[in-house]
């Protein structure tokens, strides 16, 4: 039978007092968790309970949720450890894998907050940390609260990641015919995070099936300060343009308002960063673009590089009429005479 004054004690042994002191890591089951109040904490000490001794696995192996905190200010703390080659999603980078985590904790709950997030992958100990808001009486109430919603946060990450995978890994260097109703699928998703991810693989396939290029599978390509949707290895002669750079970028964007010249912006950094690597870009813009674009890139015509704009209209008109080379060629035309 389990003692409540056995637990407080193992607690108070393992608990920190000084600011500069860490708790060390105390494993409790759920008997042990449930026959002790969060005001029977030690006074002044701050604990650090995992909770997998009671209630299992997250279902990301990187992620431990714990109780963390003190009797006054007890919460569910979620930790993402730094993950290292092939423990890293093949089409994300360290940085990038942190910034998918982000996103999805920032639109989960309210009872979630971010609390730490490191793009150095060097950090010894985690990249990503997130506190869950609980309440209740014992240890087991606020542990058995925040590893329910961290469970679920978790299992909406690893599927999202599943997916993605699943999208990446269905595109194929021989291209496909992009149809219809591919694009109503387009229009008719409502999360945003996977329409961004269908218009990646629509706009994927069409490009590949130019011929003349090969797509970028295995990983995001990142320059030094962010990434590029899509990355395509120039390996012959294309009929819709030329190029004499090894790489094209291509840029998605699948926002409600047409793209502005902010964008445009910073998409020029990145080819800026690629060094010599990319002279020959494209930009897709699903709502168009602002008036302000085209003056912007008119301004270009002297830097070592070329950007060409397309946008949704023109894109559905060319698949509709089977002919998405022609709409290229027209788009990388028309670029040059800016």
């Amino acid at each position: 039978m389990v003692k409540n004054s056995d637990v407080l004690q193992k607690i108070s042994d393992n608990a920190a007092f000084d600011d500069s002191e860490i708790p060390t890591c105390l494993y409790l089951t759920k008997e042990e968790l449930a026959c002790v109040r969060v005001d029977e904490l030690p006074e002044g000490g701050t604990v650090s309970i995992p909770l997998e001794e009671a209630f299992g696995d997250l279902p990301n192996p990187a992620a431990q949720a714990r109780l963390y905190g003190t009797s006054d200010d007890l919460r569910v703390l979620v930790t993402h450890e730094v993950l290292e080659g092939d423990e890293i999603p093949f089409h994300l980078t360290p940085e990038g894998y942190a910034g998918f985590i982000e996103n999805r904790v920032k639109k989960f709950s309210n009872n979630v907050r971010l609390s730490y997030l490191s793009t150095d992958v060097s950090y010894p100990d985690w990249m990503v940390e997130y506190i869950i808001v609980t309440t209740g009486e014992t240890l087991f109430d606020h542990g058995s609260k925040g590893n329910e919603i961290a469970y679920n946060l978790e299992d909406l990450i690893a599927s999202d990641v599943s997916m993605h995978d699943d999208y990446y890994l269905g595109l194929s260097n021989a291209g496909r015919s992009v149809m219809l109703e591919d694009l109503n699928q387009l229009e008719y998703e409502s999360d945003s995070y996977k329409k961004g991810i269908l218009l990646e693989k629509i706009i994927s396939d069409l490009f590949v099936s130019l011929g003349g290029i090969e797509w970028e599978y295995r990983h995001r390509w990142s320059t030094s300060r962010s990434e590029i949707d899509l990355v395509f290895t120039s390996v012959g002669r294309n009929v819709a343009f030329t190029t004499n750079s090894p790489l094209i970028f291509v840029e998605c964007k699948n926002q409600k308002d047409p793209v502005g010249t902010g964008e445009i912006g910073k998409f020029e950094m990145k080819i800026k960063d690629s060094g010599n690597e990319c002279s020959l870009a494209f930009f897709v813009s699903w709502n168009g673009y602002t008036k302000g674009v085209e003056e912007e890139l008119k301004g270009l015509r002297r830097e070592p590089y070329l950007i060409v704009t397309m946008d949704g209209k023109g894109i559905k008109d060319a698949i509709e009429k089977g002919d998405f080379s022609s709409y290229v060629k027209r788009r990388y035309e028309a670029a040059l005479k800016r």
